[in-house]
């Protein structure tokens, strides 16, 4: 019994109910998933505010991948360093997404399950994996691309910074955050 007699009086210190005063919602909580359902902030510093990680992963010349907190949206940004004209470190371009002829591609892939990025920058795909449902493309903003180093011509790292981009979504244009995913590996084939 005594257990409990020490908890109690722990409980009422740190509080259980709702508090008399709204509060701000929290910068970490993430946003709906595609069925609806919300999903658990993230730990702090790990997600931007919108749900998306921080870091991305990367391969192939090039596919930069970033996943959501709820690990059934997927970020993925592609294109071609050489045709982007990006030859030495330190070259950069920015493409503007909403232009019909894109030389990079940007959009958010969504899986009917976590785990999606099993699609990603992997020898084989597991036959249980979470099926693709849709892909949205991106309606308007900017991707910047920085070439950061060079190893050789497939092992090569880039800064890929989006900015003021939306995507079309059952009718309704949702804003993917302007971040800055600094020294993405990329260049080499899974294999």
């Amino acid at each position: 019994m005594k257990p409990l007699a020490l908890v109690l009086p722990l409980v009422l210190i740190l509080g259980c109910g709702s508090s008399p005063e709204p509060t701000a919602p929290s910068p970490n909580v993430a946003a709906p998933a595609p069925t609806g359902e919300t999903v658990a902030a993230p730990p702090s510093g790990e997600r931007t505010d919108r749900g998306w990680a921080k870091m991305a992963t990367g391969c192939q010349d090039f596919t930069v991948v970033v996943t959501h907190a709820s690990k059934r949206r997927f970020l993925v940004i592609r294109g071609n360093r050489k045709q982007l004209g990006l030859l030495k470190v330190g070259d950069s371009k920015t493409i503007d997404v909403s232009q019909s002829v894109r030389v990079v591609d940007l959009e958010v892939a969504l899986y009917d399950g976590p785990g999606g990025d099993q699609h990603y920058c992997n020898d084989a795909v597991p036959a249980d994996a979470p099926k693709k449902t849709a892909f949205l493309s991106a309606a308007s903003g900017t991707v910047t691309i920085k070439l950061t180093a060079i190893k050789s011509d497939h092992d090569y790292a880039i800064d890929v910074t989006v900015s003021g981009v939306t995507i079309l979504n059952r009718g309704d244009l949702e804003t993917v955050h302007d971040a800055t995913f600094s020294d993405v590996h990329v260049g080499w084939l899974p294999g």
